[in-house]
């Protein structure tokens, strides 16, 4: 789900943005408990089970963490009454009903020396790994679903200047993951995966969510005023609502809960990008590429007065999975940049990202995925479908050894993305820091 292919590949210039449908699908949810889930519910998070991490992090670290990677403006601490001993949250920004409460270390040593000891069992312990990998359980996350959902999801685009086959992200990303699982299988890693095929890993469909989408629009054109116009499409905009509930908010959060069980080491999402194109129903081909990874992080003031994405960011601080997101990323996309020499994306002008570290292809972003799904987590974004190289390679298929394509002989493009990717993994744990 990438910051430009929405743009590229949605079906209607009517869509909503993803500021209204957060909001619908919270709405939703609260009127029907039948589709609640971890983290899209009705009832407010079980801030108790932040409870293990009590005295796990002192006052430094926990605010420089805040600070530099997940609210770089401050305002979370509209809703923190902070000291040296504790830190509380609270529902409100006037303060009057605290939520939970966060002991602080108080031996910051011990922490070091704790940390210090893994670090020293886990460096002798690789000096006997057979592989690489070996003892690593990796969790692949192809992007989007793909197959008869590709137009459903928007990640369908057909170029209609010849005779192409249509591109589908959902089957581009499984391809990938399944050369990925192959490389670090051999590398002796355990790989589990989000999805294995073009079946949606919810049981919900749209047509479930209808009934209840068309009851909120309706509440929602007697009182917002903007909506009104658009009285003579509400059913077509209530089957695209519901649409986008199913594939961005349903599907996500049943990836997640899956995640939760299979407990990896590491989650890696896989998507590919797309241009801005003015006219998504007859896309063109551009003579543009960039790359980008996503941590979790920069969350608006917006997502922060709800209470779902404040407990969600102080999960993600506690976990501490920044440090190794952004390690894992760099090692990446340096594997990626030096297969494809392709630009980085900047978002500078961009309040919803931020720079994470030096690496300029290394952005932190809030995205449901990488905010939903446990422990450390990076998010891929590779090459633009609608790039005019990469488009003559992604229609060539999945093949073995070499092809003449642009009059320049090259390897299929799946398997460079999933030897850029694996690289990395393998350079990230074994380097030192891990």
């Amino acid at each position: 789900m990438g910051a430009s292919i929405s743009n590229t590949l949605s079906r209607s210039i009517y869509l909503p943005s993803w500021v209204i449908i957060l909001p619908l699908a919270l709405l939703l949810l609260k009127t029907k408990n039948t589709f609640a889930n971890i983290s899209l519910s009705g009832e407010s998070p079980e801030w108790r089970l932040l409870n293990k991490y009590q005295q796990s992090i002192d006052r430094e670290e926990f605010e420089a963490l805040l600070n530099k990677y997940y609210s770089i403006d401050g305002y979370i601490y509209e809703y923190l009454e902070i000291t040296d001993q504790s830190v509380t949250v609270y529902e409100d920004i006037e303060k009057s009903k605290p939520l939970w409460t966060l002991l602080f270390s108080q031996d910051p040593q011990s922490l070091q020396e704790q940390k210090d000891r893994f670090e020293f069992f886990n460096k002798l312990s690789f000096n006997y790994r057979p592989l690489p990998l070996y003892g690593k359980r990796i969790c692949l996350d192809p992007g989007h679903i793909g197959g008869i959902w590709s137009k459903l999801e928007e990640r369908h685009m057909q170029v209609r200047n010849g005779n192409y086959p249509p591109i589908k992200e959902g089957d581009l990303t499984t391809i990938t993951c399944q050369h990925i699982e192959r490389l670090l299988r051999a590398s002796g890693a355990t790989v589990v995966w989000t999805r294995e095929d073009q079946n949606p890993v919810t049981s919900l469909r749209p047509h479930h969510l209808f009934g209840e989408t068309l009851e909120i629009y309706s509440n929602k054109l007697e009182t917002d005023r903007s909506l009104r116009y658009t009285n003579s499409r509400t059913l077509t905009r209530v089957m695209l609502w519901s649409n986008l509930l199913f594939y961005r908010v349903f599907e996500i959060s049943a990836r997640a809960e899956k995640i939760a069980k299979l407990n990896p080491d590491f989650t890696i999402c896989v998507h590919f990008n797309a241009a801005p194109d003015r006219n998504p129903m007859r896309p063109r081909l551009f003579n543009v590429n960039k790359l980008v990874i996503f941590t979790n992080g920069s969350y608006t003031s917006e997502e922060i007065d709800d209470e779902w994405q404040r407990y969600h960011l102080m999960r993600k601080v506690l976990e501490k999975s920044i440090y190794k997101e952004i390690d894992m990323s760099e090692k990446i996309i340096e594997q990626l940049v030096k297969k494809w020499d392709v630009s980085p994306e900047n978002y500078d002008s961009w309040p919803m990202a931020n720079r994470v570290s030096e690496n300029d292809y290394v952005w932190s972003r809030n995205l449901l995925a990488n905010r939903l799904y446990p422990g450390p987590v990076i998010f891929i974004e590779g090459p633009y479908m609608n790039d005019k190289k990469t488009f003559n390679r992604l229609i060539q298929g999945d093949y073995e050894g070499i092809r003449i394509i642009d009059n320049i002989p090259q390897r299929s493009l799946f398997r460079e993305f999933a030897e850029g990717i694996v690289d990395g993994i393998i350079k990230y744990y074994s380097s030192d820091k891990e």
